[in-house]
């Protein structure tokens, strides 16, 4: 699965995670694009999984638990983008990257 999201609006939106979006997959792009005034209890804006992300502006979003503009996961990568004014709970106002675990541990 691939979405490309380019010169998008997303304000004013609500849910649990990922106010406006979420978005999962590989080779996901999201590009030009507006979040504002988001909120969620994770990823005020969004929640992305395997995205490239530029030159677009997340501004004014919430979180209530953590990461008030993007909770991130997998390869995604950030440019040219502007945080402005969000905030989060735990204080990870514009993002918060979920790390990968890469083996399991066996007793």
């Amino acid at each position: 699965n691939n979405t490309s999201i380019d010169n998008s609006i997303f304000d004013e939106n609500t849910a649990v995670i990922g106010g406006a979006l979420g978005l999962s997959g590989t080779s996901n792009s999201i590009s030009n694009s507006s979040f504002t005034n988001n909120s969620a209890y994770v990823g005020g804006a969004a929640a992305i999984h395997d995205a490239n992300i530029t030159d677009s502006n997340f501004t004014d979003n919430k979180a209530h638990y953590t990461a008030g503009a993007l909770v991130i996961s997998g390869d995604t990568n950030i440019s040219d983008t502007n945080f402005n004014n969000n905030t989060a709970g735990d204080g990870r106002n514009d993002i918060y990257r979920i790390k990968k675990i890469s083996s399991a541990v066996s007793a």
